[in-house]
Formats: C-alpha cells, structure tokens, sequence
C-alpha cells in the first residue's frame, strides 16, 4: 500500500505499519500540508500581527495536530490564519480554556477573548 501527498509528483510511500485503521490513518495525517503555527505565549504577539487575515486558535491537549485542523488549515488558507496552542502553555489559561479541543476565533487580544465554537468540527461540513 501506498500513501501519497497532494504534490502531483510524489511517487508515494509504502506503508510498512500494522494493518488497522487507525494506524494507516495516523500515517496518512503525517504527509498532510500542514498550515498551522504553534503558538506560545513566546510567540502570540508575533502570530497576530503576522497578517491581516483572521486569527483562529485551536487549543488542545494532543500531541500532533489533527487530521481535521490541517484540512481546515488548508481550505481556509487564504482567509484564516490558524494557530495551535497545547493545553500546556501559559496561553491556554490567559484565554480561560478548560476543556479541549477548544476552537477560537480572537476578537480581543487585550482582554484575551475569542469567539469560541461549539459545533462539531467535522470537514465535510464545509
């Protein structure tokens, strides 16, 4: 079995893992674009004034960034800029975020509010 990227010429990857679900699809995430800055307290400043283009934070407690995100990243590249913050990081609390994942639009840096999502965060959706 082969997994290939969205570059026209990527001659594929066989995929060596164990033969469940789960695992190819972990592997198929792995070669997905990826348009999404970690953000940090460090860093906050600079994501937002990087653009002008909408900011939307995406707080988490996973290690890598979801399949989901990265699709969303990319069909909203042009519109959105989407930042990943770990449920670890000083911002997470500086927002108020308790639960994860947590979906963000920031409206008010000097306040450190957003809009929050509460719907389903499914691709096929949009």
């Amino acid at each position: 079995m082969l997994i290939f990227t969205e570059n026209y010429h990527d001659e594929g990857e066989r995929y060596r893992g164990k033969d469940d679900w789960n695992s190819l699809a972990n592997a198929a995430s792995r070669k997905m674009q990826n348009f999404i800055q970690v953000v940090n307290e460090k860093n906050f400043d600079e994501f937002m004034s990087r653009s002008d283009k909408t900011k939307v934070l995406y707080f988490t407690d996973k290690k890598s960034t979801s399949a989901t995100m990265k699709s969303f990243s990319k069909k909203f590249l042009d519109k959105l800029s989407f930042g990943e913050v770990r449920h670890t990081d000083e911002l997470a609390r500086k927002f108020r975020v308790e639960q994860f994942p947590r979906l963000m639009i920031v409206t008010d840096i000097s306040e450190y509010n957003g809009e929050v999502y509460e719907g389903e965060m499914k691709v096929d959706q949009i």
